[in-house]
């Protein structure tokens, strides 16, 4: 233990350090948003984000522009902020019910959100990432993610470390024949947003939050993507990372959908969020 960090006035919800490491940027409910800076090795608040009417349930760092955050809120917008000025720097509206996850490309063309009205949400950026150049941004989604039903107030995505595809939990399918439906998360590929380009198979409860292993690994010896139920990527290299269901994680790896770990019964209460070392 270092230091209790207790300037918000209600539960938090999401912490994420900036690229740099420098900064943290919290969240909560009533609206808060707080970014805190390392002064003399204590990390104090610098920074007060004030545009959300209600509970602030995730927030992103722009990996392009050091002063650029993301958020979403249970007032079922997403805002990206200028974190020098404290200014919001563009508010979308285009969801009928809670904005439950946000990611921000690691090249900053786009930002991706996630909401409970059964949608996820594709914005393109300006270059300087300070507005949105279409402001409803492109739907994904409907039949294939769960409705507000689903047993989390997160879903958490993600995109690949280079950007190459984003992430999406709470997703579910109909196996052919099959009776009722099965939990997944959805894989897109960059610019090609009309259908999903690889479903990873889930467990028993829906997955609330992705999250990459930021090493870029060598693909595994006899790899070859032109085998049935392998990752179809012309990419040099592979990804790993985890997603989060409510009652455990599984570990997957870009080179097949198959899980390459499972666990599970690690915590009393539903699981939230991870994060890698």
């Amino acid at each position: 233990h270092v230091e209790d960090l207790t300037n918000h006035t209600a539960s938090v919800n999401t912490a994420r350090f900036s690229p740099d490491g420098t900064r943290l940027a919290t969240c909560g409910d009533r609206g808060e948003i707080i970014v805190w800076h390392d002064a003399s090795s204590r990390w104090q608040p610098r920074q007060s984000l004030r545009g959300h009417g209600e509970d602030v349930l995730a927030v992103d760092w722009s990996r392009t522009n050091a002063d650029a955050l993301a958020s979403c809120s249970v007032d079922n917008t997403t805002i990206t902020w200028n974190v020098d000025s404290g200014r919001s720097s563009h508010r979308f509206d285009s969801h009928s019910h809670y904005a439950q996850g946000v990611a921000c490309d690691p090249r900053g063309e786009y930002l991706v959100d996630a909401s409970a009205d059964k949608s996820c949400r594709v914005y393109r950026l300006s270059r300087a990432g300070a507005s949105g150049s279409d402001s409803d941004g492109v739907a994904l989604g409907g039949a294939i993610f769960h409705d507000d039903t689903l047993p989390s107030f997160f879903r958490r995505c993600e995109w690949s470390p280079d950007g190459s595809f984003v992430l999406f939990p709470a997703g579910t399918y109909t196996r052919p024949g099959a009776t009722k439906p099965a939990n997944a998360t959805f894989a897109y590929a960059r610019g090609q947003f009309d259908t999903p380009a690889m479903r990873f198979p889930g467990g028993d409860t829906p997955s609330v939050c992705v999250r990459f292993n930021p090493v870029f690994y060598k693909h595994r010896g006899g790899y070859d993507a032109s085998v049935e139920g392998k990752m179809l990527t012309d990419l040099p290299y592979r990804f790993v990372f985890a997603v989060c269901g409510v009652e455990g994680v599984a570990i997957y790896d870009t080179d097949e959908t198959k899980p390459i770990a499972m666990i599970s019964a690690i915590h009393y209460a539903a699981i939230t969020d991870c994060a890698w070392s």
